[in-house]
């Protein structure tokens, strides 16, 4: 079993909830991902787009956002592009745990951790041509859904 899906949306947050729907429509169809894990994939979907939303419409600029979901009897893959400065990975500052009460003294910032910790798999790749991100939700093997 094989999905591969490819759009590009508006640069405009409305369009994740679409982006969302896709992804999960596709992952749960083919029947590799529990429901909690399903949640995790629309979750960073919408970090994902969100983060490459407000690149772009900090830079005023309003090309679109590109999606690819390939789903496999192995993993889903999620990749978001987008067309902003790029940026070093790399810079990001390390927040305080989200247990910390030193924590609450910021806002945002939670994209790029959440994405970490609920893949099995982030890359980024970041230029002055844009930003490539690719997450990675790994089926759940037999052995640990009975362990369950």
């Amino acid at each position: 079993m094989f999905t591969d899906t490819e759009t590009a949306i508006p640069a405009d947050t409305a369009h994740a909830a679409f982006v969302r729907a896709v992804v999960s429509a596709a992952a749960d169809l083919s029947g590799i991902l529990d429901e909690n894990r399903i949640y995790d994939l629309m979750l960073i979907a919408t970090e994902a787009i969100t983060n490459a939303v407000e690149v772009q419409q900090e830079e005023g600029m309003s090309a679109p956002i590109e999606v690819r979901c390939r789903v496999t009897s192995e993993k889903v893959t999620l990749v978001i592009r987008d067309q902003g400065p790029g940026f070093d990975p790399h810079s990001l500052s390390e927040l305080p745990s989200p247990e910390s009460p030193e924590r609450l003294q910021y806002e945002s910032g939670l994209g790029f951790t959440l994405m970490k910790i609920l893949t099995d798999g982030m890359e980024i790749q970041s230029g002055p041509n844009g930003t490539v991100v690719h997450l990675v939700l790994r089926a759940a093997s037999p052995e640990v859904e009975e362990q369950a």
